[in-house]
């Protein structure tokens, strides 16, 4: 793919420009975050160069990078284009496949939680974090592949939000997996005794249970609404939810971290690494989505997409007369 196509590419997916520039931004945030979090010292904060440079912590964290970044591309797949004056987005191949491996990371995600939780209850032997990450990573494209074909048949005159919704839900389950198992860990806290696997139960079954009770409010939340405006919303109100979450647990964590010599146990741990979870996989959809649907509401009430220039009188223009972009370039880039 020479410059120009890669260009004329950019200019037509809304969505890529402002991702492309985040995931920049945010991989070695991932890729360090973990890392960091688990220091519970400042002896133990000069680990972290290690860590980083551990082949197994590398595989996994950048594993995660990778699913993060098609989650928040899919997310943002019934954004419309400029160009665009149907209902729905066109449905191109960037756009099913990200929802199709966005919604095939979720069953795969859901299905290893359950299955590593049955397996501690059942079989009394641990799966660390690390295993279930590459048997989610594994199961995704087997599960993709079907959801793919299914999605281009369903999805034929145009893209629908059901998979943005559906990792909306997911992530009012973690959401409410942070906050169960930091009230695990301030009830251990005062002393009270709590019956083996509870943390499992927080980590594991919680967001789950969550997914699937959210998943239906969501989509009555959505009904009868643009999809760059909804989805804009429904992000920014997530985004902002883990970041008062966070703060709210913030005080509880501190008192873990002075009462235990192995953080990495503790729900105040887990709390806060599925809360920057749900924040990283909200910001992307937040940074991109308030300027899309600002630029898609200029649109309909007559002004350039891309400068706000007033068009009402001037509608029949190949061109927005102020910046020379926008409107109907497209159009008349095509009819020429």
């Amino acid at each position: 793919m020479n410059l120009t196509r890669l260009g004329h590419l950019l200019k037509r997916q809304v969505q890529l420009p402002a991702l492309l520039t985040l995931w920049l931004v945010q991989a070695p945030l991932i890729y360090a975050l973990p890392a960091v979090v688990l220091s519970n010292s400042w002896r133990h904060l000069l680990d972290v160069p290690k860590s980083l440079i551990n082949p197994n912590y590398a595989t996994e964290q950048l594993t995660i990078i990778v699913f993060v970044c098609i989650a928040q591309f899919g997310i943002t797949a019934p954004i419309r284009r400029p160009d665009e004056k149907n209902g729905r987005a066109t449905p191109t191949f960037l756009r099913l496949a990200s929802s199709a491996l966005t919604l095939g990371l979720l069953i795969s995600a859901a299905c290893t939680a359950l299955g590593v939780f049955l397996w501690n209850m059942f079989i009394s032997r641990a799966v660390n974090d690390q295993t279930g990450v590459m048997i989610a990573a594994s199961l995704c494209p087997a599960i993709s592949l079907p959801v793919y074909f299914v999605l281009r048949r369903r999805w034929r005159n145009g893209v629908g939000v059901e998979v943005s919704l559906l990792l909306a839900g997911a992530m009012v389950g973690l959401m409410v997996s942070a906050a169960s198992t930091a009230f695990l860990a301030g009830v251990e806290l005062v002393g009270w005794k709590l019956p083996d696997g509870r943390m499992m139960v927080g980590l594991l079954v919680t967001p789950c249970v969550a997914w699937i009770v959210a998943t239906p409010l969501l989509w009555s939340f959505a009904k009868n609404k643009p999809p760059e405006t909804m989805l804009a919303r429904l992000a920014n109100r997530l985004f902002i939810g883990t970041l008062i979450e966070g703060i709210a647990i913030l005080p509880i964590d501190v008192m873990v971290r002075r009462k235990t010599g192995c953080y990495c146990t503790e729900g105040t741990f887990f709390s806060f690494v599925t809360l920057s979870t749900a924040a990283l996989l909200c910001l992307g959809p937040a940074v991109v989505l308030v300027p899309a649907a600002r630029r898609r509401q200029r649109l309909i009430d007559g002004c350039c997409p891309v400068c706000g220039y007033d068009m009402t009188s001037t509608r029949n223009l190949p061109s927005c007369p102020e910046c020379g972009s926008g409107w109907r370039a497209e159009d008349s880039a095509s009819v020429s």
